[in-house]
């Protein structure tokens, strides 16, 4: 019975669109420095299992995985700088 309009239910599939588009996760920052992390991989390099390192040290086992998996892990987030930490100590002296 429709009558041109628009029905009253809600489509499920737009819903979920909208609240993903809308509504995003805080992303937590690290609570562990990059020392422990590094710690924590020799750890898991001499044989200590993934989930007794993470939760020594309070570091995500994914993490851990991570790191270990990855070559490039050890990046900075964000963009990339334009200047080198020298010209930059360079203009701030």
């Amino acid at each position: 019975m429709s009558n041109g309009n628009r029905s009253n239910h809600t489509d499920k599939s737009i819903m979920k669109r909208k609240v993903g588009k809308w509504c995003t996760k805080k992303q937590k920052s690290a609570t562990y420095s990059e020392q422990t992390l590094q710690q924590a991989l020799k750890d898991d390099r001499a044989g200590e299992s993934k989930k007794s390192v993470a939760q020594k040290y309070g570091i995500p086992r994914a993490t851990i995985q991570f790191r270990l998996k990855n070559k490039l892990a050890g990046a900075k987030r964000g963009r990339r700088t334009y200047l080198t930490e020298e010209e930059e100590a360079k203009i701030v002296n």
